[in-house]
């Protein structure tokens, strides 16, 4: 299959959650915890939906994955094909949300936490202060339960791992002039261990018919097309692949997400 797992984002208000300060230590030792937990809940997943039953090998698991995404400091959806360099700078074109969230990241990530909904995904939309800001707030609010990316580099992702992130979400560090950077993989595999890398192999589709992994918030195609070769050979060097369908991300359609999948 195109993909082996399709992961579904969630988004939903319920009240807030008090927050109390950890020391160091004991963060350190929740975040340990929590990603010992969201393996083993995985894991007890994937056998639930296998006892009793013959799956077809590379049959799609199916799962929910809560997600953060933050764009100039605030939590929101954007309508992935609306997002550029040009929105929100000098020049900004039209920026489509399906919200944009008053609640900061610290909300939602403790809402996951007493939900006990493990492996979500705090994506930075642009690197600033103020993102950077209410993605470190998400993580100390639910340590070792989310992801991180957005901007991850060799220099930066050990400090987005002591925060509390289960694993750093990597795209366009290591893609550069279209091609896959073995060299920049293999040295943030060497710098965290490949348990906590998560590639994103977020895609687009061409006129021949591929998806191929787009770079740079979704504007630049790379070379690289996304089929069972490329994930074969991937694997070796990440935890987990990350897909987003950039072409109906945000629309809201299932008629798209139909389409894309097939």
């Amino acid at each position: 299959s195109l993909l082996r797992s399709l992961f579904l984002f969630l988004s939903f208000s319920l009240s807030d959650v008090g927050m109390m300060q950890l020391s160091s230590i004991t963060q350190r030792q929740r975040t340990s915890d929590h990603v010992g937990r969201g393996a083993r809940k995985r894991a007890r997943v994937r056998a639930t939906r296998t006892a009793g039953v013959s799956v077809t090998a590379g049959a799609p698991s199916v799962g929910f994955r809560p997600c953060i995404d933050i764009h100039d400091g605030r939590v929101k959806q954007i309508v992935g094909s609306t997002l550029s360099d040009a929105a929100g700078g000098s020049a900004p074109q039209k920026l489509e949300t399906n919200f944009d969230s008053n609640l900061g990241g610290a909300h939602y990530a403790a809402m996951y936490r007493e939900s006990d909904l493990p492996g979500g995904h705090v994506i930075m939309l642009g690197a600033n202060a103020a993102s950077k800001e209410q993605a470190l707030s998400a993580l100390r609010a639910y340590p070792g339960g989310l992801q991180l990316g957005g901007g991850v580099t060799t220099a930066n992702a050990r400090e987005y791992l002591d925060a509390g992130a289960s694993h750093v979400i990597v795209t366009s560090y290591v893609f550069r002039d279209g091609m896959l950077d073995a060299t920049r993989l293999d040295a943030l595999v060497k710098e965290v261990g490949k348990d906590r890398v998560v590639l994103d192999l977020s895609c687009r589709k061409k006129p021949d018919g591929k998806y191929y992994v787009v770079t740079d918030r979704w504007q630049k195609f790379s070379t690289l097309a996304v089929d069972e070769q490329t994930l074969t050979a991937l694997a070796t060097s990440c935890d987990e692949f990350l897909v987003h369908g950039v072409d109906v991300e945000g629309k809201k359609s299932w008629g798209s997400m139909t389409s894309w999948w097939s």
